[in-house]
This record gives structure tokens, sequence and C-alpha cells, in this order.
């Protein structure tokens, strides 16, 4: 059986935004070598790589079987669900969807998103220490995430975004962490606490 990887990404109008994906893809090619097809996908808003579009080329290019990596920080997102349905990965959408299934004649193995990968812990300990002004112990972290508000996709991303921040609170010596929600509107009641 040829493998093939297809990383699937939300996508986004920013050229940058997408260009990062790509440099990403890039060092994974490298990796990988070329005995290993990969492609990068989006969800949405990138004409020509939507998630089709990535399939077909691995198909394409011999692929019998692909590694569908979903490149989202939560297994609560709704999308990584939906998704999966989409995929094949599992018989029912939790949430609801606009994507119909995918035509895929490979066989396919759904990946994971982040939740509390080490490599996440590791940037944004990274970028939490940079922006620290070095007093161990006297600096509180606040983990700002996209979220859901739907019901068990958002206890998902509390119980990662809460792991990811004990880490790096515990790692960075900061006094605390907290976490919020872009989704929820946490954030205001969570900066002044």
């Amino acid at each position: 059986m040829q493998p093939g990887i297809l990383v699937i990404s939300h996508g986004s109008r920013e050229p940058g935004w997408v260009e990062l994906v790509d440099e990403t893809m890039g060092s994974v090619r490298e990796a990988l070598g070329s005995d290993v097809p990969t492609e990068a996908a989006f969800l949405e808003l990138v004409d020509g790589r939507l998630i089709q579009d990535g399939i077909d080329r691995l198909e394409a290019a011999g692929a019998s079987s692909i590694l569908a990596i979903p490149l989202f920080v939560s297994s609560g997102s709704t999308h990584v669900d939906e998704i999966g349905w989409a995929l094949g990965a599992h018989a029912h959408c939790r949430t609801e969807t606009d994507l119909e299934p995918f035509r895929l004649k490979a066989s396919l193995a759904y990946g994971s998103p982040m939740d509390e990968a080490e490599q996440l812990v590791d940037v944004l300990l990274e970028r939490a220490l940079a922006l620290s002004a070095g007093e161990a112990g006297c600096e509180s972290l606040l983990l700002i995430a996209h979220g859901s508000d739907a019901a068990g996709f958002r206890e998902a991303w509390e119980r990662g975004m809460n792991g990811v921040a004990a880490e790096v609170c515990r790692r960075g010596g900061f006094a605390d962490a907290e976490t919020a929600m872009l989704r929820l509107d946490e954030v205001p009641e969570r900066w002044g606490s």
C-alpha cells in the first residue's frame, strides 16, 4: 500500500497564514522524502486547496492509504468532528454541518488535533516567557482560545486548555494560570480575576 498524508486546517483569506502552513508542509516533505506524497488542504477559504482537492491529488499520486491529520488546536473543535464524519472516520456527525461526504477510494486513518501535545506547550511557553517581565512566581497567565459553546465540545476545549495552561504555568514559573474562550466571551471576566 502506498501511504499519503493529508494535513487539514481551517483556511484563511490571509495569504501569510496559508504560507505558514505551506512552509510547515515543506519541512514535513523534506523529512519524509519523496516516497510519501503529502498535501495541505483546507476546510474553506482557499480555492483549489480544499479537502477534496487534497484527496484527489494524493490519489492521483498513487496513495492507496491516507493519514488525515487535523491541524487544529482542540478535539473540541466542531470542525474536527464534521471533517472526520465527512471523511468517513466515524458514522455520525455530532454537530450541524454543510459538508457532504468526501469522495475517497483510498483507505483512511483520521488523526487527532493537538490538544495537550508537548509541542503545543513548548510553543506557548516560549511565547509566554517572551512576554514575561521575568519575575518568577509574580505573574499570572491567561490562555485564550477560540472554544465552543456546543455541549461536549466545550468540555473538550476546557480539558485541553486547562491542561496546557497548567503545564505552561508549572514550567514557566508563573504564579497561576487561567483560561478563557473567545466563543463564550469569557475574556473580560477572566482578565479581571
